[in-house]
């Protein structure tokens, strides 16, 4: 559960705030041609940011240009100076933003990817945050997914391997194929779903004036 003992409303993780763009910078996952563009998809992510960057941007404009039928969410490891509450909450208050301006949209939150070769302080902080988001949005946004896409990088011996994660932050391209491989799946499904439902939908429609011009017809004759 989150602690809520603190003033959370302080945090910095939760207060938009301008993102420090230096250069291009963008997040672009090495399959991403391969994974995502066949599915139409746009990447917003930029480089470094932490959760009040992103905050920022949701707030002032980036999703008020598009109408998409799910948006991907991962932020938080860049987070170093705060708890790991505010840090969730900071992702929460995102997803509750989004949800606002975009509610027909369905949204898919990335588990932080662990760090370091060995268990340490920061992979436990990283596993809180997990924990906490995942708990409230079941709570609070039952629509949405809070997906794991990093289970099996962890092994039983607690290490990571190098051939996942060569320098045990950033992946590798096994590691890239092994992260993105639960999520193109998961947006499969979303997106096969959301078509199905608007076929229906445009079934049910055409039933329903099928129905009343025949009424119409009817009522004339």
């Amino acid at each position: 559960m989150m602690d809520t003992s603190g003033d959370i409303n302080s945090s910095t993780a939760a207060i938009p705030a301008i993102p420090n763009d230096a250069g291009d910078g963008r997040w672009m996952a090495i399959f991403w041609k391969d994974f995502f563009e066949p599915l139409h998809c746009l990447n917003f992510g930029i480089g470094e940011d932490q959760t009040q960057n992103v905050l920022w941007r949701t707030i002032n404009g980036e999703m008020d240009i598009c109408h998409p039928q799910c948006v991907v969410l991962l932020v938080g490891t860049q987070n170093y100076q705060n708890s790991a509450d505010e840090v969730a909450h900071g992702i929460l208050e995102i997803v509750r933003v989004i949800e606002q301006k975009q509610p027909k949209t369905v949204i898919v939150v990335l588990a932080i990817p662990p760090r370091g070769q060995k268990p340490n302080p920061v992979r436990e902080k990283i596993t809180q945050i997990n924990s906490i988001v995942e708990q409230q949005m079941k709570q609070t946004y039952p629509k949405h997914v809070f997906l794991h896409t990093c289970s099996n990088f962890v092994q039983e011996d607690g290490l990571i391997s190098h051939l996942d994660m060569n320098d045990y932050l950033h992946f590798t391209n096994d590691g890239y194929e092994k992260f993105l491989d639960p999520l193109l799946e998961k947006l499969q499904q979303i997106l096969k779903y959301n078509r199905a439902d608007e076929l229906l939908s445009s079934a049910s429609s055409t039933n329903l004036a099928e129905q009343s011009r025949t009424t119409i017809s009817k009522s004339k004759s």
